[in-house]
């Protein structure tokens, strides 16, 4: 209820394009509509496509990652940043993730990579593209990570399965719309940083100062049943059969972003370590890779066997989802206020 009460501010606080408030609201609930159904579809997809041995294990990993507070949730706090610095780099990340597995449109790809840098050094009074330049160090990576498992496709599928389908097939385009994505991304990060010496690679949505501190560490706690979830399951579906190497470059990506988020470990790298992790596992599950089915059935049967311990993660995870980030909200005490007075979602 206090998020329906707070759209309008929501979508007004920073106006895009200087619109009027009425098309901001509009325009930005429409966005909002859009996501939430795409999100649904994909995932609605991701369940019924996979056969009845696997269909409540999905259901276990779809419920927890909706459930986790650095994944979707914070994007829907209207108590906490505007729909301009939330809402509209996340719903331009999942137009690129859309267009990935599109034949012609996504060489459209390295241009959204470009969009996120390039125009707030142009406007940089514009609300919408400075908050563009924010959210790319967080959505630019999940984007090539997205066009890396893509373009190791072939590696993951099943070869008995690779026959039934053409698009799975591995072609030289996946190389190189990859490859271009990589070089437009990273020239547009150097054209920001040295000839405009503009855009700082710790800088996100948030203002607040975000240390290795105590703060970090209840994040991590808060969000370790997905995280012990999808590592429990990656682990697994490399000791089976899935290709280690493929992983490697997940694992390597968490490392080497982790320096470079600086004073924004809550705003940006845990909700990185998450949602890429989680896709890692959700995309091993929609190519139906053999190895990674396995695994999920075998964590989820060990979740099924133990209910309780699952709805406590699960309930436990919606709650503080559902916290004020501000120092007045009213569901804590005093003392709980304070921790997550500096985390974002």
């Amino acid at each position: 209820m206090k998020n329906i009460l707070g759209l309008a501010k929501y979508f007004t606080a920073q106006p895009i394009f200087g619109l009027s408030n009425t098309i901001c609201i509009v325009f930005g609930i429409a966005v909002l509509l859009a996501v939430c159904i795409f999100l649904a579809s994909v995932f609605g997809q991701l369940i019924k496509k996979n056969e009845t041995d696997f269909e409540k294990p999905v259901l276990i990993f779809v419920s927890l990652f909706f459930a986790c507070p650095a994944t979707l949730p914070f994007l829907f706090d209207t108590n906490s940043l505007s729909g301009t610095q939330m809402l509209y780099p996340f719903a331009l990340f999942l137009l690129a993730v859309y267009l990935i597995g599109k034949p012609v449109v996504k060489w459209l790809v390295p241009i959204i990579c470009a969009l996120y840098f390039i125009p707030a050094l142009y406007y940089p009074s514009m609300s919408f593209f400075t908050a563009l330049r924010k959210g790319a160090i967080l959505y630019v990576p999940l984007i090539l990570l997205f066009l890396f498992l893509d373009m190791s496709k072939k590696y993951i599928v099943p070869k008995n399965a690779q026959k039934e389908s053409k698009n799975v097939i591995f072609t030289w385009d996946h190389s190189v719309l990859f490859i271009i994505s990589l070089l437009v991304s990273g020239g547009s990060y150097i054209y920001n940083n040295l000839a405009k010496g503009y855009f700082s690679f710790g800088e996100s949505f948030y203002h607040t100062s975000q240390h290795i501190d105590g703060y970090l560490f209840a994040c991590l706690l808060i969000t370790s049943p997905v995280l012990f979830t999808v590592s429990a399951t990656i682990y697994r579906s490399v000791k089976i059969s899935f290709p280690k190497w493929v992983f490697d470059c997940f694992w390597i990506a968490q490392i080497l972003l982790f320096p470079l988020f600086k004073n924004n470990y809550y705003g940006l790298w845990i909700p990185f370590l998450v949602i890429s992790l989680s896709s890692f596992v959700f995309y091993g599950i929609w190519q139906k890779s053999s190895a990674m089915l396995s695994a999920a059935r075998t964590i989820g049967n060990f979740f099924s066997e133990r209910k309780l311990l699952f709805y406590f993660f699960l309930i436990t995870m919606a709650s503080l989802a559902n916290t004020y980030s501000h120092n007045n909200g009213p569901y804590l005490s005093t003392i709980f206020r304070n921790i997550f007075y500096n985390v974002p979602f």
